[in-house]
């Protein structure tokens, strides 16, 4: 995302923790939660 200048919110982390989940790719999702955590967006109660 940051290569095309996307900025992301917490529905884009959202989706991103979802996807990886369903896919069993729980490391990741652990990865794009913390990740989000430490920037701007602020986990919310759904995340």
């Amino acid at each position: 995302m940051r290569k095309r200048r996307i900025s992301p919110n917490e529905v884009t982390y959202n989706t991103l923790i979802n996807g990886f989940v369903k896919e069993g790719k729980i490391g990741i999702a652990t990865c794009v939660f913390d990740e989000m955590s430490m920037l701007n967006p602020s986990p919310n109660s759904i995340t």
